[in-house]
């Protein structure tokens, strides 16, 4: 479907599906949190408001496909369907996988406030400070190793 579509974003849409393997199940994520990712991993870019928007475009051609659950408006995320995230991962080998876990861990490091990042307590779920502060732990772990 989405190689069919012809549009621009195809190309980066589905990259961002198959991107879709380094999160956890059932864990929304956060637009911020894909927006900081996937300028420097999948399109060798600074974040800009140009990126941000190929990257919101290609979530939208995603949910109207029904490959992602959940919605972009802040404090909201997205999360794959299970069995689409199986496929996704499928695609990746374990060593393809720890690579883009780690590259993932360093993109959120490298993107954490001066004074570091607050503590789950003190952050919002939906933002990209509260996943960091829930889920840096499974990015970090995946880096390490692979243990679905």
């Amino acid at each position: 479907m989405i190689r069919k579509s012809k549009k621009k974003t195809a190309e980066l849409t589905e990259q961002v599906m198959l991107f879709y393997a380094v999160f956890a199940e059932d864990v929304p994520i956060p637009t911020a949190v894909l927006t900081t990712c996937v300028p420097s991993i999948l399109m060798k870019a600074s974040p800009s408001g140009k990126t941000s928007q190929a990257i919101k475009a290609a979530l939208t051609t995603l949910l109207k496909y029904n490959l992602l659950k959940g919605g972009l408006a802040e404090g909201s995320g997205t999360f794959m369907h299970d069995i689409v995230r199986d496929y996704v991962i499928s695609k990746h080998t374990d060593a393809e996988l720890k690579a883009l876990q780690h590259q993932v861990v360093k993109a959120l490091l490298e993107a954490r406030p001066e004074g570091g990042f607050l503590t789950a307590e003190h952050s919002a779920p939906g933002s990209f400070e509260g996943y960091v502060a829930r889920h840096l732990f499974w990015h970090i772990r995946g880096a390490l190793s692979i243990t679905g």
